[in-house]
């Protein structure tokens, strides 16, 4: 996200302290009164909207791995908007956080308006924005109650009634498809059960992200990873302060019955830990097993339904 202090955009971390086969996914019969949106992609392959606040036009970037939407402080300060202290607190995977928040008296994302909105303040605000930059993120608490279905291929997503097209897809994977659980986590983001070379792994859905991340802990313990001594699958592929990011390719990745071959990951550390913040559940905050990027998700049509508690993968060729 310039995120990453300006790294390559993994995800904001949101916690509280105290050859394509025909798919149903976006037709319009199954789903209920769709609102149809248009996406662009910044220089990193990551989904923009534009949206309006205070009657200002900006992009954002649409990031299903946010947790929580936020505005970038310089964007805050032009509007004149208020700055508070919350007691919800966002952390980048880099271990740096911001506690303040602000409100919008009117904002909107094409057809879909909202007055008086509450937005988190990203950390990182002692930075101007460059020119080009999107003005914050729009996270899943914007679409509360509601269905997304996202058409990268087309530049285009369906905001939908909650479980509008859930049952059209539940136990009806096609050739290509994978129907598969969203898994319950003290946080609010989307997880999902995958196989990383025949280990199982909980993925975050991050749009937000340019590459997928695999926690350099966990690598190294499940297949002996040792960054030290990088083997013939691993390149450097940038530097983090004193951490050198290496990234590696697998044999496959595998969600439901889908198979990507030759995935690459990005080796993150664990920044995290020892940061002495908590989530929901009082457990040590952490970087996730795995974040799914849009190296991985723009290879899908993908269907998410919160409340229904499924995601549908349909593979698609990339052109």
């Amino acid at each position: 996200m310039h995120w990453l202090f300006r790294y390559a955009c993994l995800t904001w971390i949101c916690l509280y302290f105290v050859a394509h086969p025909a798919a149903p996914a976006f037709a319009q019969d199954a789903c209920s009164a769709p609102v149809a949106l248009a996406m662009d992609y910044d220089d990193r392959g990551r989904p923009l909207v534009t949206v309006t606040i205070e009657n200002k036009t900006e992009s954002m970037l649409l990031d299903i791995g946010g947790g929580r939407s936020a505005l970038e402080m310089d964007l805050v300060r032009e509007l004149g908007l208020p700055q508070v202290y919350s007691e919800i607190g966002m952390t980048a995977v880099t271990g740096e956080s911001s506690n303040m928040a602000t409100r919008a008296g009117a904002f909107a994302l094409g057809a879909i308006e909202k007055h008086d909105i509450a937005l988190m303040i990203l950390p990182g605000f002692d930075y101007e924005l460059s020119p080009g930059e999107p003005g914050g993120i729009l996270a899943l608490d914007f679409f509360a109650g509601n269905d997304l279905a996202f058409d990268f291929m087309s530049n285009e997503f369906l905001v939908l009634a909650s479980r509008a097209c859930a049952q059209a897809f539940d136990g009806n994977s096609t050739e290509g498809s994978a129907v598969i659980p969203i898994l319950e986590t003290a946080s609010d983001f989307i997880t999902v059960p995958v196989f990383l070379d025949g280990v199982e792994f909980v993925g975050l859905l991050d749009t937000g992200a340019e590459y997928s991340v695999l926690n350099l802990d966990i690598a190294a313990r499940q297949f002996g990873i040792d960054v030290s001594r990088p083997d013939d699958q691993m390149i450097l592929a940038d530097s983090f302060g004193y951490v050198d990011i290496y990234e590696r390719r697998f044999a496959e990745l595998k969600i439901g019955d889908v198979t990507l071959a030759e995935p690459r990951f990005r080796l993150f550390p664990d920044l995290l830990r020892g940061n002495q913040r908590v989530i929901l559940n009082g457990e040590e905050m952490r970087l996730p097993q795995m974040i799914l990027g849009m190296d991985v998700l723009r290879a899908f049509d993908l269907y998410l339904s919160p409340d229904a508690q499924l995601a549908v993968f349909t593979k698609r060729s990339i052109q």
